[in-house]
């Protein structure tokens, strides 16, 4: 039989699953974003369209709220414990300065290209940036050093 310290060792350290979690999530939202920006405003789209309308938007309303989840918990451990709830709610601060800000740059990337499809071409764009930015942070883990310690 295994013991339960043998079957710990087999799991991936936390930060590794935190990464993937946060990469997925990202990944699903920008590719939601591409398909909901090419697909958006054909004139009379066909079934297969539509689906693939219907799925983005699905992806566009889970993957961000998945996402912010998990970046939340990455904040979280990014801080030391006395500034962790300080440094949350700085990060939760910054993501609603950019939904507040998000409306502005849809209607203005509305006006520049005269369709909707832009601002997600747009999105994309800024969430692979995001992808990008997530995989050169160092997320510490904290969890595995403390139990490596024992």
């Amino acid at each position: 039989m295994f013991k339960s310290s043998s079957l710990v060792r087999l799991t991936p350290p936390p930060v590794l699953l935190r990464e993937i979690s946060i990469n997925v999530c990202l990944a699903l939202s920008s590719a939601s974003a591409l398909v909901f920006g090419t697909a958006v405003g054909q004139p009379d789209p066909a079934f297969a369209t539509r689906l693939l309308l219907l799925l983005s938007c699905v992806g566009l309303c889970a993957g961000p709220a998945f996402c912010s989840l998990c970046l939340l918990q990455a904040s979280a451990s990014m801080f030391p414990a006395p500034a962790c709830a300080t440094g949350a709610a700085l990060c939760l601060g910054l993501g609603r300065v950019g939904a507040a800000a998000a409306p502005l740059v849809a209607d203005l990337v509305l006006r520049a290209t005269g369709r909707w499809g832009g601002f997600f071409i747009l999105c994309t764009l800024m969430e692979v940036a995001a992808l990008l930015v997530v995989d050169s942070l160092p997320l510490p883990d904290w969890a595995h050093r403390a139990e490596s310690s024992l």
